[in-house]
């Protein structure tokens, strides 16, 4: 019997805004365990959609190598997740809202890291930052992504959402360590 490894994609998406119709999406990261990394951004507004489309590819190209492979955020199910779903939809790009629907917004094929540490852990904050320094995981938030964003600082906007999507990987395995959630 063969058994089949879960693949692990870390996502992790900066916005203008915590509200999807109020903000657009600036830079996504795609960090897959073994440090394939996507990342991308816009630097005006009118290229969300281009930025939607390229993270939707990168997204199914690393799920089309690793069939078993499940998408892990930090917040993804109240944020992350809705807010794609919901620029999808305000961008009228209702063919890539069923692709992603279909490929990554279906039991088992999401891992929010949010709900292990919000089930497992009585922490004062639940902040990534604050929960990696409670588990002793080196990760500090650098400066205001919507700063980076408005000040053209694309590369700088970047590397900040590459090095949010990695801690994910760091989190999860720290998690299974623990025995806080199942290495599935």
């Amino acid at each position: 019997m063969v058994i089949k490894m879960t693949y692990h994609i870390a996502l992790d998406i900066e916005t203008t805004s915590l509200y999807a119709d109020d903000g657009i999406i600036t830079c996504y990261a795609v960090v897959g365990q073994d440090a394939t990394v996507y990342a991308n951004t816009t630097e005006k507004p009118d290229e969300e959609k281009k930025l939607l489309k390229q993270l939707l590819r990168d997204l199914i190209g690393l799920n089309a190598r690793h069939p078993t492979s499940k998408i892990i955020t930090y917040n993804g199910y109240s944020f992350d997740y809705p807010m794609i779903i919901t620029r999808l939809l305000a961008l009228d790009m209702l063919p890539e809202l069923a692709v992603f629907k279909k490929n990554f917004d279906k039991k088992g094929r999401h891992v929010d890291l949010y709900y292990a540490v919000r089930n497992n852990l009585l922490l004062k904050s639940r902040k990534l930052t604050d929960v990696c320094r409670y588990l002793g995981i080196d990760y500090e938030k650098n400066k205001d992504p919507v700063l980076l964003w408005k000040n053209g600082e694309s590369d700088e906007l970047k590397r900040q959402c590459i090095n949010d999507a990695n801690v994910l990987h760091v989190l999860r395995k720290k998690l299974v360590e623990l025995n806080v959630m199942e290495k599935e």
